[in-house]
């Protein structure tokens, strides 16, 4: 058994860790004839090591949910209150109540369980709610608060959640879609028709604003709302939005394809999965190998080539929505001219002063010095065709 641990990792008192076993059944494990009548059997099994504190907080800047009691309304400072007996951070019931601030902006929008909008000022203490808010830094008293986006006013059980993938998308920006909210068997599975409300939100989980453009065929979404269950069951449930959030699995943070280019620079793939592009960077902490029946080999970013098969794993996305990869692994066995190149590829190290300057490309080939590389160009040509032995530099 082959275990790929992350790298080292050290464990502080009072800390507790989490050991994760990735183990891909349909392309890790392999079983081959050994011609004696007998079969080998090699999985491969990639380890994560997660340490988590005592005190672990939750990211600042991210849309998240509070719900509690309405215990303090502040109008001349747009602030209210709500306390709860269910943690913050663990969620754990406590004994002593937790309480947060919401901040109330001049576009929050607040709505009860019948779906009436409500104003600030019709608000009451210690009325049920639930506050939808991006979330801020803790104060110095350890303090957390949120701009709250949408407040939804009323017992918790009268509102609820759908999350799934959009199968139908809103025509001409009218707020209304549909949803798949479970996959079945045959196919089919369980649908819900969304209907925004008037002055509804759609937010990315990040805190991004979106638009009902945003929308698209095939992203998941979590829509929050008032929900009606249908009398038959081959109609859709009906589900009155508040709020909807683009999920990040939008983007899956796993998927396999062939790389069509390789930009060392930004150490940047661009890999074509399906009839769609994605692109993946890798990092420090990137892991990449080479994995065949016979064969479980790491190798280094520049080793990475055009044409390659390869499976990313990553966690989170860039500034450009790529993949930030923690595995890169490239299947499959080279043909023998294949392997010789990618035993003898030399770091794509680029020298500052022949970067290719912003808007332009330029070819860049591995076997040749900085001062014999083909001048930069126009990148939507240079596309057209890389040699195999080069790559594509983008400035």
């Amino acid at each position: 058994i082959d275990l790929n641990p992350r790298g080292t990792f050290s464990i502080a008192p009072g800390d507790s860790i989490l050991v994760k076993l990735d183990f891909d059944v349909e392309k890790s494990i392999k079983l081959k004839g050994t011609g004696n009548g007998g079969y080998r059997f090699r999985p491969i099994i990639f380890v994560d090591i997660a340490i988590q504190g005592e005190d672990e907080d939750p990211e600042p800047g991210k849309l998240v949910r509070f719900q509690g009691e309405i215990k303090l309304i502040d109008l001349e400072n747009n602030r209210l209150q709500l306390c709860s007996t269910q943690d913050f951070v663990t969620g754990a019931e406590v004994e002593t109540p937790v309480c947060i601030d919401a901040a109330l902006r001049d576009d929050t929008a607040i709505y009860n369980s019948v779906l009436q909008k409500l104003l600030k000022s019709e608000l009451v203490l210690d009325e049920p709610a639930r506050v939808h808010g991006l979330l801020n830094d803790a104060t110095e008293d350890q303090t957390w608060w949120l701009d709250a986006v949408v407040i939804e006013v009323g017992a918790f059980e009268d509102f609820a959640e759908r999350k799934g993938k959009v199968v139908e998308t809103p025509l001409d920006n009218v707020g209304q879609f549909t949803l798949q909210t479970r996959e079945a068997d045959d196919g089919n599975g369980t649908f819900a028709d969304v209907t925004l409300l008037e002055g509804a939100k759609i937010f990315g989980r990040d805190g991004s604003i979106l638009t009902v453009s945003d929308l698209v065929l095939d992203i998941n979404v979590t829509a929050s709302g008032v929900l009606t269950l249908p009398v038959v069951p081959e109609v859709n449930e009906k589900l009155s939005s508040t709020l909807v959030i683009v999920e990040p699995e939008d983007l899956s943070t796993t998927f396999d394809g062939i790389i069509t280019q390789v930009t060392s620079a930004a150490r940047q793939l661009d890999i074509m999965v399906g009839d769609n592009e994605r692109c993946a960077v890798a990092n420090d902490e990137t892991q990449f190998f080479h994995v065949t029946d016979d064969v479980f080999n790491e190798l280094t970013f520049d080793q990475l080539m055009l044409k390659d098969s390869v499976e990313i794993y990553g966690e989170g996305f860039d500034d450009n929505l790529c993949l930030i990869a923690t595995k890169i692994i490239v299947l499959g066995a080279d043909d023998d001219e294949h392997d010789i190149k990618r035993k003898n590829k030399k770091s794509a190290y680029i020298p500052k002063g022949h970067l290719p300057p912003p808007g332009k490309c330029r070819l860049w080939f591995d076997d040749r010095p900085p001062g014999h590389q083909p001048p930069p160009g126009n990148c939507e040509e240079l596309e057209i065709d890389i040699p195999e032995n080069a790559i594509l530099v983008k400035g």
